[in-house]
């Protein structure tokens, strides 16, 4: 656990369309590829996004975690290597634990997802994160938070280096480029 390089694979519960499927299973090949077989994927441990992202990552022989909320109306979904679980006033907590990931992917999500970005962006803003890549995976679904950002910046709400460091794409090729460049990857 200790030498993995930690994705945070974030985003909804609910089922996917089969192109956001394929796209995410194309991201978790290619990042596996880039990164290589010590690679760790943590989630919230739901289904849809979550459920793809570390059943992927397993078939690629990584690790993967999982940050569960107790929660009725969602379920953990079991079998991972490694959990914590939080009660669902305790959100606050759980997010903490999220910073044992190197890297962010925000994916197709909802309304928790949404909270998800903006503590992790208030993360990178104040240095609590490194500068690393942010990946918005879905440049379509994430295109009002991408015009938002940018006017933030332009209006002097967020600092403009914070552009350099996040990436709304839908192209898994797109990502590993962008992590060879701002890692400084050969």
């Amino acid at each position: 656990f200790q030498e993995a390089t930690v994705l945070a694979f974030y985003g909804s519960a609910v089922g996917l369309e089969q192109a956001d499927t394929d796209r995410i299973s194309s991201l978790v090949d290619k990042l596996t590829t880039f990164i290589g077989h010590n690679l760790g994927v943590l989630t919230g441990g739901g289904g849809g996004v979550m459920r793809l992202a570390t059943d992927q990552a397993r078939g690629k022989g990584a690790l993967t975690g999982a940050c569960f909320l107790k929660l009725e109306a969602q379920p953990p979904e079991r079998g991972v290597d490694f959990f914590n679980t939080f009660q669902e006033a305790s959100r606050h907590f759980r997010q903490k634990w999220f910073e044992a990931a190197d890297f962010c992917i925000f994916n197709v999500g909802g309304v928790g997802t949404l909270e998800e970005v903006g503590i992790e962006m208030c993360n990178l803003k104040l240095g609590i994160r490194p500068r690393v890549p942010y990946i918005f995976f879905n440049a379509k679904f994430w295109g009002d938070l991408r015009k938002q950002v940018t006017h933030m910046v332009r209006t002097k709400r967020a600092p403009a280096w914070m552009l350099d460091y996040i990436l709304f794409t839908d192209d898994p090729d797109e990502v590993v480029a962008f992590y060879r460049k701002k890692l400084q990857v050969l």
